[in-house]
């Protein structure tokens, strides 16, 4: 049986085929341990559970790796607010994020990879060219628009590359987004500011609202 799945390069399901069909790996986006989760926390860790048993049960190894943030400005300001060290604060809730999961019946993932422990990696990552600072700002994100090539392989058609998010879905995006912000869901609002992003589109908050253009990025070559 095929196992499809949704590309976000090529905007649609395709059977996934791995690199490697004896050694599957995915990485996922980890807790940012300076609180205890809340449910939106709880969604991707249940959703990638899923992902992962499925993909267990159809190939012979798999890899789930999943990353802690431990370096983060909020950290930081818990760890001083609560006058205690930043590892000491991190490994607490990090613990309760763990045991929170496992209530949920979710699996621990195969590697676990703390933040600070792999800053060297990042900085390897950041000087082959894969992060660019956003907003004139000391903060690295991922590409905004992937190389032509990645595209290529993607098999994205012309006309979806060049045209790219509609007016219609980009405002509709920014409507999802002012409902997360009012509801205080800001890891959510965060993700579809960056999702605009990587769909090549820039957004502005006001107090008369928020306003919308589309970027102009340099490719990698």
């Amino acid at each position: 049986m095929n196992i499809r799945l949704h590309n976000t390069l090529s905007r649609q399901k395709e059977v996934f085929v791995p690199a490697d069909p004896q050694r599957v790996t995915m990485y996922v986006c980890g807790p940012t341990v300076y609180n205890y989760v809340h449910i939106g926390n709880a969604r991707p860790v249940v959703v990638f559970d899923v992902l992962s048993r499925l993909l267990s049960r159809h190939f012979p190894q798999v890899v789930y790796a999943r990353n802690i943030t431990d370096v983060d400005d909020k950290v930081n300001a818990a760890a001083a607010a609560n006058g205690e060290p930043i590892r000491m604060l991190t490994e607490r809730f990090a613990d309760a994020s763990r045991q929170d999961m496992a209530r949920l019946n979710a699996l621990p993932p195969t590697l676990e990879l703390w933040a600070t422990e792999h800053v060297p990696q990042m900085i390897a990552l950041i000087e082959r060219g894969h992060a660019y600072v956003r907003d004139g700002a000391d903060l690295l994100g991922l590409l905004q628009q992937p190389p032509a090539r990645w595209r290529q392989q993607g098999g994205m058609p012309a006309d979806k590359q060049a045209a790219g998010p509609t007016p219609e879905s980009i405002e509709s995006m920014i409507a999802a987004r002012q409902a997360a912000r009012a509801a205080r869901d800001f890891a959510r609002a965060d993700a579809l500011r960056q999702t605009l992003a990587a769909q090549g589109i820039g957004i502005e908050d006001s107090p008369t609202g928020t306003t919308w253009h589309r970027l102009h990025t340099e490719h990698m070559p």
